[in-house]
């Protein structure tokens, strides 16, 4: 008898055991050419280093966190995330971004062609799009890490193709023609033509005190002795979002 109870509890855990759900389930992916994947649109149709596009997704799960990257396939490297959006509830989502002069390991990007991805948070749901990427052969590269985020958001500047030892000033502006004369920071660049440097986007204008609340920044390399701009890079900016606490950005 002992062993006939014994028994039928061991069942009874079993059978409670199999009831009791504590997977994590996810949306299963897609296949990129298939029916049911997301589409994504983009503007300008053709895009360049640095240049501000709009990415319009469509066919995401409803109100998902979506992230946008540009991705190097055949080498698998990526870029740094353009910017993230929320889609709304008929999985519909539209966001700002630019396009990145510089892949992570400090390499132009280049075309005929780049391939863009939108994808959930898991990387379950993705849509991608390949675009025709042209623009004027940079000498200078300047890459801002990350592209996007709020007043407060401390993010790396990243630095190439400059004359070794030059002296560099660090100016803001709503534009590449309405910079602000005060500097953020001046830097120093070294033997290799690059440099490094961190900064933090500011919560007010200097110049007249006011709220950052411009959705696109300019961050503009100035020579400190010529007063010639070198090379400009946009900043996303969501003034709504909150920035991150302590340090996020990579190590230099």
């Amino acid at each position: 008898m002992k062993r006939l109870l014994l028994l039928f509890s061991l069942l009874l855990v079993v059978a409670l055991a199999a009831c009791e759900d504590t997977a994590v389930h996810t949306t299963p992916p897609a296949p990129i050419d298939s029916a049911g994947a997301p589409t994504l649109t983009i503007d300008p149709p053709t895009i360049g280093p640095n240049s501000p596009i709009t990415v319009t997704g469509q066919g995401f799960p409803a109100d998902v966190v979506v992230e946008l990257t540009v991705q190097r396939i055949t080498e698998s490297f990526t870029a740094d995330p353009l910017g993230q959006g929320q889609t709304d509830g008929a999985g519909n989502v539209t966001i700002e971004a630019q396009v990145p002069a510089l892949w992570l390991d400090g390499t132009p990007l280049n075309g005929p062609e780049l391939t863009l991805e939108l994808a959930t948070e898991d990387g379950d749901v993705r849509g991608v799009a390949t675009v025709p990427f042209e623009g004027e052969e940079l000498v200078n590269f300047l890459a801002i890490i990350p592209a996007s985020g709020a007043p407060g958001q401390e993010v790396q500047l990243q630095g190439v193709g400059f004359e070794p030892g030059q002296e560099i000033v660090v100016r803001l502006g709503q534009s590449a023609d309405d910079l602000l004369d005060e500097a953020m920071t001046r830097v120093t660049v070294g033997n290799d033509g690059s440099f490094q440097e961190r900064i933090a986007i500011p919560l007010t204008w200097a110049d007249s005190g006011e709220a950052v609340t411009e959705a696109s920044l300019i961050i503009a390399l100035v020579g400190a002795a010529s007063g010639e701009v070198l090379a400009t890079a946009s900043f996303s900016n969501d003034p709504v979002q909150a920035a991150p606490e302590g340090n996020e950005t990579p190590a230099p």
